[in-house]
């Protein structure tokens, strides 16, 4: 993706970036930018002061040197196939506005620190289809339309298997084969027997919930199929992108050196995880707010709701009047 052409910020207090003072400015403010727009709120919540610490050593050798703070969040590998919880196979204004979210916190960036955030979003559903039923068709066709998406942003790209593994036949099959192994399948073997032997346990209810989400939504997977994919998955991603600030669509404990992160600028209450944006529909509101939700419970809201198309498919729902 091209370097933007940006004005220079203006600084509001912020000292330029020549001195020690300088730095530390605009590695605090973006701290709080995250925290105020991007972060969730888990429980527990270990972002203040652990997160903030370790937020801002990564971002520090960016800021000293002057460049762009590189971000990477995995995500929007495909559709929901529960069409009680999205509309359809391809992105709509749920991606749209999440991804008009993340391009507003980068811009937020770029006012007080002129090289900005970029974040590289990782989406490729060749990932994940085996294990969530998905056709080959609807997952190169998701990802080839919200690649569409992105190109229309200033600070987002997105890449997938054909940048990460090119010499391979892109699929679970090969990413587990390169990066899963016998220690990998121990550690998880040991974490399904403590979640079992802990129900109540944080792990235990992660399980607990992974398992209602598989009948919920018809995957062909266990919770074992599940989590060795995600450690595959994350050993990829370190080995590529080892310098990265490194976001995720789930709830973290915000402790780093991974942080979740949210797609809205609702706030959520402390330890709610919010609906995805490839997981929900947009409700449209009758001032035009957005909200997330399931396709189900948007239909049961009072008066219920009409669906809008563009570009000849399913966009989102807006709320009829009582």
């Amino acid at each position: 993706m091209a370097a933007a052409s940006h004005t220079p910020p203006d600084t509001d207090g912020i000292d330029g970036i020549d001195g020690t003072d300088g730095i530390d400015a605009i590695i605090e403010a973006f701290v709080d930018a995250f925290d105020a727009m991007l972060r969730l709120r888990p429980e527990p919540d270990a972002f203040d002061p652990q997160g903030r610490a370790s937020m801002a050593a990564q971002i520090r050798p960016f800021v000293t040197a002057g460049v762009a703070i590189p971000a990477l969040l995995p995500g929007f590998a495909h559709k929901n196939q529960n069409r009680d919880k999205a509309l359809g196979p391809l992105p709509d204004l749920a991606e749209a506005a999440a991804l008009r979210h993340l391009d507003a916190f980068c811009a937020k960036v770029a006012g007080f620190y002129a090289p900005g955030c970029r974040i590289t979003l990782v989406a490729d559903g060749r990932a994940w289809q085996d294990l969530a039923r998905v056709t080959d068709a609807d997952a190169v066709a998701y990802t080839r339309a919200l690649r569409g998406m992105v190109a229309r942003s200033t600070w987002l790209e997105a890449v997938g298997f054909d940048a990460l593994m090119p010499d391979v036949e892109p699929g679970g099959a090969a990413l587990e084969a390169a990066f899963f192994d016998a220690d990998d399948r121990a550690l998880i073997e040991r974490m399904l027997r403590f979640a079992e032997q802990q129900p109540s346990s944080a792990a235990g209810q992660g399980i607990a919930r992974m398992r209602r989400l598989i009948v919920e939504d018809g995957l062909k997977a266990t919770p074992l199929q599940m989590l060795t994919r995600h450690r595959a998955f994350g050993k990829l991603l370190s080995e590529r992108f080892p310098q990265h600030l490194r976001l995720s669509v789930h709830v973290q404990d915000d402790r780093g050196p991974k942080f979740g992160c949210r797609f809205g600028p609702a706030v959520p209450a402390r330890g709610d995880t919010p609906i995805l944006p490839y997981h929900g529909v947009a409700v449209l509101g009758h001032d035009d707010t957005i909200e997330m939700m399931h396709l189900a419970d948007a239909r049961a809201l009072p008066g219920g709701v009409t669906i809008e198309t563009r570009h000849g498919r399913p966009w989102c729902v807006r709320r009829n009047r009582p």
